[in-house]
């Protein structure tokens, strides 16, 4: 029930006190100080808790980047509130920052950057030249479904609901096979997936948007 500024400066002092406690890179650790800094820095419970208040989190974030600057973690949920927030050059920098920390078995990282190119090509004006952008965001994302598709639905339902974005932004310049190729992976996804709400709604994109552009 606090105003978005006594939340920040509790969780600025909270963060910075703990910082010396947290070590980077080592997720698998289980102390109680490092499972309240992953809870307090997501970003998803940040816009919750500062009820999407962009400019409120993305202040928090920079006010402790200085006990943070070499923690993977923290530029990956730094990053994803870039892209909350619409700046999405940001987000890729920052992104790539949590990779050159810890480049091995990234996936989350690996994931909202796959997302982010496909986001920066979707909005862009001339989607032509994004071409190679686009198709970067692509591989990624075709990547961790290869590594992590089963184990984990998240790949299968970013890959379906932005390439199916994507394909709706491109128009003319995505063929047919492309489409057909998308929906298989759908059904794929589906065969694997099909209690998982997210690749079922990804699902119901793909093929509201084939009979939309009148592709069987």
């Amino acid at each position: 029930i606090a105003d978005d500024e006594i939340k920040h400066l509790a969780s600025e002092n909270f963060l910075t006190q703990i910082a010396p406690d947290i070590y980077p890179n080592e997720i698998k650790r289980r102390s109680p100080q490092f499972l309240a800094y992953r809870g307090m820095i997501n970003c998803n419970g940040l816009q919750e808790s500062f009820s999407g208040n962009s400019q409120q989190i993305l202040k928090l974030y920079d006010s402790v980047k200085p006990s943070y600057d070499n923690n993977s973690l923290f530029w990956l949920q730094y990053g994803m509130a870039q892209a909350e927030a619409g700046s999405l050059d940001i987000a890729e920098n920052y992104l790539n920052q949590s990779l050159a920390i810890h480049p091995k078995n990234n996936f989350q990282t690996r994931h909202q950057l796959g997302i982010v190119f496909l986001r920066q090509a979707c909005t862009s004006q001339k989607p032509g030249s994004m071409l190679d952008k686009a198709n970067e965001g692509i591989n990624i994302l075709a990547d961790l479904i290869e590594h992590r598709g089963d184990e984990d639905a998240y790949p299968y339902a970013a890959y379906l609901h932005h390439v199916v974005k994507w394909y709706e932004a491109a128009g003319d310049l995505i063929s047919k096979d492309d489409w057909k190729s998308l929906s298989e992976v759908a059904d794929i996804a589906m065969v694997k997936y099909q209690a998982d709400e997210h690749v079922r709604e990804a699902d119901k994109e793909v093929r509201r948007a084939m009979l939309k552009r009148g592709v069987v």
